[in-house]
């Protein structure tokens, strides 16, 4: 089965309702645009209540050919981690149900992709990149990248001093999330590999 590509897909950050997550008030709404005028949805309109801990989102999906659209509207439960300095931060629950069973992992990202109705996590739709499926080296081309993205991660976590600033992530620890998610990928990746490797050797 083709995996579905990341950049492919729309996405949803946590840090894009800073805004509201600072917020003084309990209920704050807002939209949230996107710029790939390809995309099946153009804009996102947002109501969070930080009291009840839910994001309420509403969408028109535009069918294949664009004439009609299809209004879609659910809600999103977040969740809380205690930071070191006192306060909170904030993780979406995915909302996603598969086989009657409800993923509920906490994510600072959820992505819709294409065709899809709902915003669910990287997870659930099993999510790919466009440079994992360049292989320049082989089998083990994974094993290398590994090897690389361990040094970045391990990098960026020696800069760090100082992961957030208002209630809100700095730049180098927002790289740093998205260098350990690459990582994980990549990992789950090598271990596939080694397994298919493995069981061929096996055979033999």
């Amino acid at each position: 089965m083709k995996k579905i590509l990341k950049e492919n897909c729309l996405s949803l950050s946590i840090y894009d309702l800073k805004r509201c997550i600072a917020s003084k008030k309990r209920l704050y709404s807002g939209v949230v645009l996107w710029e790939n005028q390809k995309a099946h949805v153009n804009n996102l309109f947002i109501l969070v209540d930080k009291l009840q801990k839910y994001v309420k989102l509403k969408y028109w999906i535009r069918n294949y050919t664009g004439d009609e659209e299809e209004l879609i509207e659910y809600k999103v439960t977040l969740t809380t981690t205690k930071c070191n300095y006192g306060k909170e931060r904030y993780w979406f629950s995915c909302p996603n149900y598969k086989n009657n069973q409800y993923c509920g992992k906490r994510v600072a990202t959820l992505y819709l992709a294409p065709n899809k109705h709902h915003f669910v996590c990287r997870h659930c739709l099993n999510l790919s990149y466009k440079s994992r499926n360049i292989n320049t080296k082989g089998k083990l081309a994974s094993l290398d990248k590994m090897f690389n993205m361990e040094q970045v991660v391990n990098q960026l976590r020696n800069k760090i001093k100082i992961k957030y600033r208002k209630n809100l992530p700095t730049k180098k620890y927002l790289q740093l999330i998205q260098a350990n998610e690459k990582l994980e990928d990549t990992i789950n990746i090598v271990n596939k590999n080694m397994d298919n490797i493995f069981k061929k050797i096996d055979k033999k």
